[in-house]
């Protein structure tokens, strides 16, 4: 009987612990570099070829995490978004948020998701939705180390 009263006890103290080492190592900031792109939607966003940039911690504590969207030739398309969720499962990145500055008035307050696969340095599958509008592409990622310092900059053939 004292057996399973220790067992109890442990438990619960351990329970009462603020936060586990392994909870810390699982909070990191994530950037990510992308391009996407439809040419299916109607005109004029057939035409935009998207870049954005990401940087988040995931999950999100503090702050949001920001995105902003551009296109060289299409100004219209240069939006600050706010990040507001950062989700990765296994290998499936989810960040939600809204368009908080745009260059278009229509773009601005819009909600936007950014999905991905990655896998290493790559983000496969990249997918930006702006309303209801979907592009998709490809983008690259760095993550910080578990216990903080400089994101290394992933270079696709650096040896």
């Amino acid at each position: 009987m004292s057996n399973r009263r220790n067992i109890l006890a442990a438990a619960g103290a351990m329970a009462m612990l603020p936060q586990s080492r392994a909870d810390q190592e699982e909070r990191f900031s994530l950037f990510l570099h992308g391009m996407v792109w439809n040419r299916q939607l109607p005109n004029p966003l057939n035409d935009w070829l998207i870049r954005l940039d990401v940087l988040v911690s995931i999950p999100i504590i503090d702050s949001p995490g920001w995105a902003t969207l551009g296109d060289d030739f299409h100004a219209p398309t240069a939006s600050q978004v706010r990040i507001q969720s950062a989700v990765l499962r296994g290998s499936q990145l989810t960040l939600t948020g809204s368009a908080a500055e745009s260059m278009n008035p229509a773009l601005s307050a819009q909600p936007v998701r950014i999905e991905g696969t990655l896998d290493g340095t790559s983000v496969h599958t990249l997918t930006l939705f702006i309303g209801p509008a979907l592009f998709s592409g490809m983008g690259l990622v760095a993550k910080t180390p578990p216990n903080g310092g400089p994101i290394p900059i992933p270079f696709p053939n650096a040896q």
